[in-house]
């Protein structure tokens, strides 16, 4: 791409408006450097992310421009729904950014989804829900913009480390519990309660490169209302909007009234997918891990999935009770409040220090942006890649050199503990923001700095003092 090309894109897309970006562009080794290479500097240094080069060189510049926001990244996407971490383009905020997919804009059904969930978040304050920030149309494209949490859902957790120590799966549930209470105060009911939609925010990463990481989270998020109901709009809600998606929930973790009829969902059908949540979290699985979407609905109304101490020795007998109670085929039979399922796991209720270890193999992170991420010219170099020598498998033949015994089952295990990945999970505090985390002080901190000013105020107030007595004593001797 030419370089004049590039600059304009760059126009299009707002990004030229960013500070950082027009003073890099303005040195002089950025000069002589066409649209591919400006890119690669900028993406390498960090003042791009690969999508936005992406865009800016596949021409798509104006694409990654949404109202007063720059989109920095793709974060996930649902059936109606993408999301993006995005950055305003005036104030240098992060937010996550919801757009509904053009297919969907011009459908009424989806259209009033999307706007529940709006309305939804708009009613809610609390510091275990996802906040709402904004809602607009730009250029015909609906989107919702939406705090934006560094951190990684309980589903992908799992799927990194297997099955949660029991204190830090509780401390997780009982969040988010106290999170639906708030919600079902108000007359919500979320009714898509699982892993994927329960965030752990991460409000500092470390070593995340190697074998072992250490990682300091926060507070558990409420995600993605995309399916809430608000009870005032409960006999308003029409045939037609539950049939855009057949059956509205996830199947692994649904309520088995709420299978019957969406409608008929209340806060108990929360309860219920936030104890299935539950027993996912200890038991590294979903309770009917196996058939098919209706297989698994026909499951959860007549089944009861295997008990959680056949599957793992170390869950207390009252926690695996009140997974079992929140699982009650009966809505009665169930904890009635989410207030009252957190209240049963409030010997939980601090955040734990953990350590969980995992068999996923470690991959060391390359720091340097790969080349298939830049749309490019054919002839471009394909880059080189170090990768971390492969741990020897036990059941491999042994490569040794000739005449070495061949390894004995200590040295295997050790090859083993190599490629395995431990995560030490550090909680920040209870109750803390990732405010105070990232650097802002607490009270007492700023307490005991403000006994210091004023010391250091009282000690200059008695030398100007002194000075000033001295300057008059000479004075009068003159």
């Amino acid at each position: 791409m030419h370089r004049q090309e590039f600059f304009r894109q760059l126009q299009q897309s707002g990004l030229a408006l960013l500070p950082a970006i027009h003073e890099r562009l303005r040195r002089a080794d950025t000069q002589g450097l066409d649209g591919l290479n400006l890119a690669r500097l900028l993406v390498r240094e960090r003042y791009l992310t690969p999508l936005q080069a992406n865009y800016l060189l596949s021409g798509r510049g104006e694409q990654l421009r949404l109202g007063p926001y720059a989109l920095l990244e793709r974060l996930g996407h649902g059936g109606m729904s993408r999301v993006y971490k995005a950055q305003h383009l005036a104030t240098g905020l992060v937010v996550a950014v919801k757009i509904l997919d053009e297919r969907h804009a011009q459908n009424p059904t989806a259209l009033a989804r999307f706007r529940r969930e709006i309305a939804a978040l708009q009613q809610l304050e609390h510091p275990n829900i996802v906040r709402a920030l904004d809602a607009a149309e730009h250029n015909g494209q609906f989107y919702l913009v939406l705090e934006y949490v560094e951190g990684i859902d309980l589903l992908r957790l799992i799927k990194k480390v297997g099955p949660l120590p029991v204190h830090l799966a509780a401390y997780c549930i009982h969040q988010a519990a106290l999170g639906l209470h708030h919600a079902h105060q108000r007359g919500i009911v979320h009714r898509d309660m699982k892993p994927s939609n329960i965030m752990l925010e991460i409000v500092r990463q470390e070593d995340s490169s190697t074998a072992v990481q250490r990682l300091t989270y926060g507070r558990i998020k409420i995600l993605d209302l995309g399916l809430a109901r608000v009870d005032a709009q409960r006999q308003l809600e029409s045939t037609q909007i539950t049939r855009l998606h057949a059956i509205m929930g996830t199947p692994d973790y649904m309520a088995p009234e709420q299978a019957r009829d969406s409608r008929n969902a209340d806060p108990r059908s929360d309860i219920y997918s936030l104890g299935a949540t539950l027993y996912f979290c200890l038991a590294g699985r979903p309770p009917f891990p196996d058939g098919t979407p209706m297989e698994k609905i026909l499951r959860h109304q007549t089944e009861e999935p295997t008990p959680l101490n056949r599957l793992r020795s170390d869950v207390p007998a009252e926690l695996a009770l009140l997974v079992s109670s929140m699982m009650a085929k009966e809505p009665r039979q169930r904890p009635q409040s989410a207030l009252a399922v957190a209240q049963c796991l409030q010997r939980w209720h601090k955040p734990p220090r953990v350590c969980v270890v995992s068999n996923q193999p470690v991959q060391v992170r390359d720091e340097n942006i790969p080349e298939a991420v830049l749309l490019s010219d054919k002839d471009r170099p394909v880059p080189k890649t170090t990768e971390p020598a492969a741990a020897p498998s036990p059941l491999a033949p042994a490569s040794a050199s000739r005449g070495s015994p061949p390894p004995s089952l200590s040295d295997q295990e050790a090859d083993r503990a190599s490629t395995q990945l431990s995560v030490h999970l550090i909680p920040a505090g209870e109750g803390v923001a990732l405010a105070e985390v990232a650097g802002i002080r607490k009270r007492g901190q700023s307490a005991q700095w403000s006994a210091w000013i004023w010391l250091l105020v009282l000690l200059a107030g008695l030398n100007l003092g002194l000075l000033f007595v001295l300057a008059v004593r000479r004075w009068l001797i003159q």
